[in-house]
């Protein structure tokens, strides 16, 4: 039994990523569903995670089934076939603008020139048809759940992401730092044009404070624009590794251009940065506003970038305003919460 009084649920999170055989390795896969599987283990439940093309429920009773972020294809159509017969709460979870054609003009990968319009366009029509067969969505920000709304004749549930489970405090964690190093972590290589955007007020806070680096880690295809000896480059880490890269971090850098694509993306840098005490300059999407006053301080244009950034440099107001930030973060997404509304969504009640 779990804190809510309900019996013991089985529970399956099937990703969808290309490879079968790396599907924990997928980031939102990581963070949509191992890390709410993790909570809900933590509460009792019985919860599988595995690709669909490998997911066998003939012999299994479950009581709630997740595509995440599925497309169309033979294999998902004949996945969605088996679990239909279990009898299971079928949900899909998507966490990106990515649900129809008519957002493909606005997709990272067409806008940073990494893939055709043509390409994005059917991948998100396939997208489209596959999460059109599901009465119940779940999805991220409230952003996104407007754009479903608005596209699906379908039940949305907000289940915002959240700190990783497996993230720990050390007992010599601490806000103090004594090298002060800006951080960014783009992850992927789509995001030349929202750090483009920052580069001017970065050159310039870096100019008056020298003694500052600017750390990013992953992977950056366009020039940087920022001078080699603030400079520090680092590839894309493992995710334990990670974890520990941002925790050095002094103030972490989230900027994105404004598209109808960011505005539905989540607040996960901030989080990420939140969990250690770190602040993070953001953008002014509607999940990053949800944090401002818990580890988000936005900047809207060049001038509020700067002003951030020289703001903090002053050790009295960065203590003064990075005081109580992790817990102030994570009461916004409390376990218990995210799974309860997730199973009071799934029909438990």
């Amino acid at each position: 039994m779990d804190d809510f009084g309900l019996r013991s649920l089985r529970i399956a999170f099937l990703a969808s990523n290309k490879d079968p055989a790396r599907f924990q390795y997928d980031a939102s896969y990581r963070y949509r569903s191992e890390n709410l599987a993790l909570m809900l283990r933590e509460q009792g439940h019985d919860v599988s995670l595995c690709h669909y093309r490998d997911f066998k429920p003939k012999n299994a009773q479950f009581d709630i089934i997740v595509f995440h972020r599925p497309s169309d294809n033979w294999h998902f159509r004949r996945a969605l076939a088996r679990c239909k017969k279990t009898g299971a709460q079928l949900i899909a979870d998507v966490d990106d603008l990515i649900i129809h054609p008519k957002w493909a003009s606005f997709s990272p990968g067409v806008l940073n020139n990494l893939l055709p319009a043509k390409k994005i366009e059917a991948q998100f029509k396939m997208n489209f048809v596959a999460l059109s067969h599901f009465d119940k969505l779940t999805t991220s920000t409230t952003a996104l759940a407007q754009r479903l709304l608005e596209t699906f004749s379908a039940d949305v549930q907000v289940i915002p992401n959240a700190p990783h489970q497996t993230w720990k405090h050390s007992s010599t964690h601490t806000t103090k730092i004594e090298k002060p190093s800006l951080t960014y972590f783009p992850g992927t290589a789509s995001h030349d044009r929202d750090f483009a955007r920052i580069v001017e007020p970065l050159n310039d806070f870096l100019s008056d404070h020298p003694h500052v680096t600017l750390n990013i880690t992953g992977i950056m295809n366009a020039p940087i624009g920022i001078k080699s000896k603030q400079l520090k480059l680092k590839d894309k880490q493992p995710f334990d590794v990670y974890a520990t890269e941002v925790s050095k971090s002094w103030i972490n850098l989230s900027p994105l251009e404004s598209t109808p694509f960011n505005e539905c993306k989540s607040a996960l840098k901030t989080i990420e940065a939140a969990f250690w005490g770190r602040p993070t300059i953001s953008s002014p999407n509607s999940d990053n506003l949800r944090y401002e006053g818990c580890g988000a301080f936005i900047a809207k244009d060049n001038n509020d970038w700067f002003n951030q950034l020289s703001s903090l440099i002053n050790p009295d107001i960065y203590q003064k305003e990075v005081f109580n930030i992790s817990k102030r973060a994570q009461a916004l997404s409390l376990p218990k919460k995210i799974t309860g509304d997730f199973l009071t969504f799934g029909g438990i009640k």
